[in-house]
C-alpha cells in the first residue's frame, strides 16, 4: 500500500474509531519513524529500525512521553508499526518498525492467487 490509500482507504475509519486528534498525532509520529528508519551498511541486523529515544522524539515533535504511548498503540493496533526491545549499552530500548498495512486490493490479490 502506498500512503496515499491509507489516507483515502481508512482514514475516515480511523477518525470515527480514535478522534480526529489522536489519528492526526499517529500519522506524524508514523511518518517521523519512517523518515528516520535506518538504511545503512554498517548494522544490517538494524536496517529497517527506526531507534530514535523518546526524549528525542519529543524533541522533535512535541509530543509527551506519555502521549507518544498511547499512539505507539494505536499504530500497533492498526498493523502500522511494530515494536521491538533490546538491550543496549545495559538499557531496554525501543526498535519502532513501521510499516503500511497491506491494502484492501492486495488482499483481494492474494485471496485470489492462493497466498
Amino acid at each position: 500500500m502506498v500512503p496515499f490509500e491509507l489516507v483515502k482507504e481508512y482514514l475516515p475509519e480511523y477518525f470515527d474509531k480514535y478522534g480526529g486528534g489522536k489519528v492526526r498525532d499517529a500519522f506524524y509520529l508514523f511518518n517521523l519513524y519512517q523518515a528516520f528508519v535506518y538504511r545503512g551498511d554498517d548494522h544490517k541486523h538494524l536496517y529497517g529500525t527506526c531507534f530514535l529515544s523518546m526524549d528525542k522524539i519529543q524533541e522533535l515533535t512535541g509530543l509527551r512521553r506519555d502521549r507518544q504511548a498511547e499512539l505507539n498503540k494505536i499504530l500497533i493496533e492498526l498493523g502500522m508499526l511494530n515494536v521491538v526491545k533490546v538491550m543496549y549499552n545495559g538499557r531496554l530500548k525501543n526498535l519502532y518498525i513501521p510499516m503500511l498495512p497491506e491494502s484492501a486490493e492486495q488482499k483481494r490479490i492474494s485471496e485470489m492467487i492462493g497466498r
